[in-house]
């Protein structure tokens, strides 16, 4: 066997190789007591996560607004309710990332992508009457949470840190709210010269 003909099997073996590793799951955890004992089935684990970031979970005190840097000489308009249009709706579905996890709904980004055009009315007419009555779908609200390690001792709770996997379609309706407010805050000039954070295009260093 040549060199070149040996160089190119090893790639296509790196390759599948590449798409086959599944990540491995987290191992035995300490726990959190003062015991520190091993934790070794996957709902003690579990819970000994989900006891370390309910220990760490902080809630954001509330802030004044600071309205001195806002353009007070912007031209305002009245907001006008989210239009749901399938055009946004197709080009939302066609900038899905196949490669993701499905979701607690159990619709993956792949299928929700390959039949992105047989889904559009339904989905106008889903995002449309939630956005009416104020109200999402259950699944729509819970989420799938995923321990990914960070740094240090594999063993140790605070290492990880939370990847909350919720619904693709609403996140896509979401999107498209998202896209209308900024269009409106945009359009009317409500952000001063110094907002930078959040607006596409723009950055802070640190």
């Amino acid at each position: 066997m040549s060199l070149s003909s040996a160089k190119k099997i090893q790639k296509i073996c790196n390759y599948v190789n590449s798409k086959c590793n599944s990540k491995s799951a987290v191992g035995d955890l300490l726990s959190t007591d003062a015991h520190g004992n091993n934790v070794v089935p996957h709902e003690e684990k579990a819970k000994a996560l989900g006891m370390h970031l309910s220990m760490v979970f902080t809630t954001e005190e509330k802030t004044t607004y600071n309205s001195s840097k806002v353009n007070h000489n912007a031209t305002s308009s009245s907001f006008k309710d989210t239009n749901f249009c399938k055009d946004s709706i197709l080009h939302k579905l066609s900038q899905l990332s196949v490669s993701k996890s499905p979701c607690p709904d159990s619709f993956h980004p792949r299928v929700l992508f390959e039949i992105r055009h047989e889904i559009l009315e339904p989905l106008q007419r889903l995002f449309t009457t939630s956005y009416c009555l104020g109200q999402l779908p259950a699944d729509w609200r819970s989420a799938n949470i995923i321990a990914v390690y960070k740094k240090g001792n594999k063993k140790d709770p605070s290492n990880y840190r939370p990847i909350s996997l919720t619904s693709v379609i609403s996140k896509i309706m979401e999107s498209i709210i998202r896209d209308f407010i900024m269009e409106h805050l945009f359009s009317n000039e409500y952000f001063s010269d110094s907002q930078y954070r959040f607006i596409q295009g723009c950055f802070t260093w640190l």
